[in-house]
């Protein structure tokens, strides 16, 4: 989808998703293995309503974790468990709101 329809999207909906993925960078350490880091969705509602987003599935994730959710007061603790969500589950996000996810491997 062109960036000038994602905008417009945005604009109407007021809502979005992004996958930040970091399977997909190529980056090495000094002695030449390859540096894997975690893949996280970001959740924005700007909308005056609450939204529904529908967790995408493979190739992105089977199963996420919540780490953080603004409407919630929400931020997980280093080492405690997090709730977690099936890929083709539906997030409902307060309006205003803002939640991170990650992908649980």
């Amino acid at each position: 989808m062109p960036m000038i329809s994602r905008r417009l999207m945005f604009q109407r909906t007021k809502r979005s998703s992004r996958l930040l993925s970091a399977s997909g960078v190529n980056v090495y350490g000094d002695t030449g293995e390859r540096v894997v880091d975690d893949s996280f969705m970001l959740l924005l509602n700007g909308g005056g309503e609450p939204a529904l987003f529908t967790l995408p599935g493979e190739p992105w994730a089977k199963e996420y974790e919540l780490l953080a959710d603004t409407a919630l007061a929400f931020v997980r603790p280093p080492g405690a468990n997090a709730p977690s969500y099936m890929a083709g589950e539906e997030l409902s996000m307060a309006s205003r709101s803002m939640a991170v996810l990650r992908k649980r491997t």
